[in-house]
């Protein structure tokens, strides 16, 4: 039902978010890594939340399907 990306409002992609040169390009290292496969709805993008006494203090909403937070600037909030 997707209540938590609904809650954090989190998007799902274009084409271009799903299909464009940078994600293929993190394709391309995940499969050479051994990536796992696909699982769920393929179409929707991630985010990183930063979340303290019930107060979201810092959001991160990918931008594409190759995307990835600053997880120590994360953190440093």
């Amino acid at each position: 039902q997707k209540q938590l990306y609904s809650a954090f409002e989190l998007a799902r992609g274009d084409l271009r978010q799903l299909f464009g040169p940078r994600v293929f390009l993190r394709f391309l290292q995940a499969w050479r890594h051994g990536g796992g496969g696909l699982a769920g709805d393929g179409f929707q993008l991630g985010g990183a939340f930063l979340i303290r006494d019930g107060k979201m203090l810092h959001a991160y909403r990918h931008d594409d399907a190759a995307d990835r937070p600053d997880y120590c600037e994360l953190a440093a909030v």
